[in-house]
């Protein structure tokens, strides 16, 4: 009996501790007044405003905003896979155009080399791959400035966000224990 008592204790102490907890059910406005209180007493609201540009657009796009959080459980896989998409579909055009003037400007130089051999000149070898350079160059460069500045933008938004979401997430953490 001695080698069962520890097991019988421990046994009814586990059985004690799966019973289900109840907790008291509130009602639809309940809840909405108190994730409203949550949300000013937070200082949540103003994420919204200090998201990026893109990012609000595309919340705007999905219907989704801060104001009514039912909004983002109505999301689905599909709509969220189609915005992105659309995203995708917008940009990817800009690369396939470069592409297309580099394809052009190496057949061109590809061109122009064979018409070289024809002068029989060596002298305009120098001549040709320093424009061969300045035209690939040329070609290239807005796209990569476009791209660098779109970057330097993106990240300014992001710091700005960060800046207000810190302190949000910071009280909400505090305040969850």
């Amino acid at each position: 009996m001695r080698r069962l008592t520890p097991w019988i204790l421990l046994l009814l102490l586990a059985m004690a501790l799966a019973l289900p907890a109840r907790a008291e059910q509130t009602g639809e406005e309940e809840l909405d007044r108190l994730l409203e209180e949550q949300m000013e007493a937070s200082g949540a609201g103003e994420l919204e405003e200090a998201a990026p540009l893109a990012a609000r657009e595309i919340l705007d796009e999905l219907e989704i905003g801060l104001e009514d959080w039912r909004s983002l459980l109505e999301l689905t896989p599909r709509d969220l896979c189609k915005a992105l998409g659309e995203i995708a579909a917008q940009r990817v055009g800009a690369p396939l155009r470069l592409l297309g003037i580099l394809l052009g400007v190496v057949l061109l130089c590809a061109f122009v080399d064979g018409l070289k051999l024809s002068f029989g000149s060596r002298d305009l070898d120098l001549v040709f791959h320093a424009v061969a350079v300045l035209c690939v160059t040329g070609a290239v460069l807005r796209p990569v400035l476009l791209c660098v500045e779109q970057a330097a933008a993106a990240i300014e938004e992001c710091s700005r966000f960060m800046t207000a979401f810190v302190p949000v997430f910071s009280g909400v953490v505090a305040a969850g224990g």
